[in-house]
């Protein structure tokens, strides 16, 4: 036997440890299927206790849909909160009149639109709502037409007036456990008729106190003329564009150009023709068509407060400003947008505090978008001076300025180390006063081309009109 296994003793050794590797192998088999069968238990518990919870159709819980649906119009307040900043220079005034009353902006908006489709007009031996007339063109309030529309607006304020009597009413009538009878017939009391007017004068004060509105005069002597335009500014605050007849509107735009000019509100303007050409020169001699003129009106103001922030910076002056639009915004019919291009001659610092500006114009419900600025030196003189050197060089001559004593290999020599122990910049710097200066962006002014957006929400309009889109 031990003959045998000393002849086979490889075999002997071999099989071993394969024997010994089988037998793990086989553990491991055995560990790994019982592995396999509590997972598959596992498993098997979770889809029947899943196939019974579902089989059980509970019912979600009645609180969270309320909340989901709470969030959702809160998502959505939020929402039109934020697109009501997109041009609407008015806006404040507007939350400022809302907070006198004591009615929420939304109330506003919502009154006007029912009001604006729900107030009649007898055209013959017919009814129409003025939205009804005034949605076929040409669309303009004509100066015969006056009395009709300050009616419209007159009724509108009482129709706010009796939301406050009647939230009074009903709320009387809560504190004494009752119900309020009749609310259809709820007037307007007097009392909220003179808070509704109150709060509208001061609509008008808070205007001509606000120093990003001086180029239109808002207090004209002639009684009638200025009551259409304060109408004609409240009801633009509630998404009915402006109107006037054209010829009205060729005088009033040249008087809103001449106060350009004369309150020197763009710098660099100073005469009548580089303003108009600007904004508007179509119209010196040619009165402007029906359906361009509340386009006229949405663009001025838009003018003014790029002026204002123009002139608030120092050491700018224009040399061209070009408007193309007002164009429908890409992938939403709820928006309008001009596109600007300004050119002016500044300095670095004053074109980012103009940038700075239109990235502030949220604050005052108006915004820019800013794609790009293309600056230009304003002088060729320090390159000139850097090409001079650069040139002096490739042809082997002598810089004008010192140049440092060298050693061999181009080492300064030991006399030079020894004179610099803090460094070689104090060293260079005593042979030559401009060691290290600046060469090329010394001189900072400059021009500059930039091109930005301004955006016009007009989700809220009462009617189906739209302005000429250039």
């Amino acid at each position: 036997m031990l003959m045998f296994l000393k002849k086979n003793i490889l075999f002997f050794i071999v099989f071993t440890v394969v024997l010994l590797l089988s037998i793990s192998l086989l553990v491991m088999d055995v560990s790994l299927y019982g592995d396999i069968e509590g997972r598959k238990a596992e498993i098997d518990t979770t889809t029947e206790n899943y196939n019974k919870e579902r089989n059980a159709k509970i019912a979600p819980v009645s609180q969270n849909a309320d909340k989901i649906v709470e969030d959702t119009a809160e998502l959505k307040g939020q929402v039109i909160k934020l697109q009501r900043r997109f041009g609407a220079p008015y806006r404040k005034f507007l939350l400022i009149f809302a907070r006198e009353i004591g009615l929420e902006e939304n109330v506003l908006f919502d009154e006007f639109r029912k009001h604006f489709a729900e107030y009649k007009i007898k055209q013959g031996e017919k009814e129409e709502s003025l939205g009804e007339v005034l949605g076929r063109p040409p669309f303009y309030i004509k100066k015969e037409q006056n009395a009709l529309f300050f009616d419209f607006m007159d009724k509108y304020r009482e129709r706010l007036a009796r939301i406050l009597t009647l939230r009074a009413a009903e709320k009387a009538a809560a504190k004494a456990g009752k119900q309020l009878e009749d609310a259809q017939n709820v007037k307007a009391a007097p009392a909220d008729r003179e808070k509704v007017e109150k709060a509208y004068n001061a609509f008008f004060k808070n205007i001509m106190k606000d120093p990003l509105f001086t180029v239109e005069d808002l207090a004209p002597r002639d009684p009638a003329v200025r009551r259409r335009l304060w109408e004609d500014i409240f009801a633009s605050a509630l998404g009915l564009p402006r109107t006037q007849e054209p010829l009205v509107c060729q005088t009033y735009l040249e008087k809103m150009q001449n106060e350009f000019v004369a309150k020197r509100l763009i710098p660099g303007v100073t005469d009548i023709d580089t303003l108009r050409r600007f904004t508007y020169s179509q119209y010196v001699n040619d009165a402007p068509v029906v359906q361009d003129i509340p386009e006229i009106f949405l663009a001025m103001p838009v003018y003014e407060d790029i002026a204002r922030r123009l002139r608030s910076v120092e050491n700018l002056e224009v040399v061209d400003l070009v408007k193309n639009g007002p164009s429908p915004a890409p992938a939403s019919d709820k928006y309008l947008f001009y596109n600007f291009r300004l050119k002016v001659n500044c300095t670095m610092k004053s074109i980012r505090e103009f940038v700075n500006k239109l990235h502030e114009a949220y604050k005052d419900d108006r915004v820019y978008v800013v794609r790009w600025i293309a600056v230009k030196a304003g002088s060729d003189e320090e390159l000139a001076e850097l090409r001079k050197i650069l040139e002096d060089r490739d042809q082997g001559g002598q810089d004008s300025r010192p140049q440092p004593a060298r050693g061999g290999r181009g080492r300064f020599r030991a006399s030079a180390r020894r004179s610099t122990p803090s460094g070689i910049a104090p060293y260079l710097e005593s042979l030559d006063p401009k060691y290290a200066t600046a060469i090329v962006g010394k001189n900072t002014a400059v021009t500059a081309e930039i091109d930005f957006d301004y955006y016009i929400y007009v989700g809220e309009r009462v009617h189906n009109y739209q302005v000429n889109r250039q």
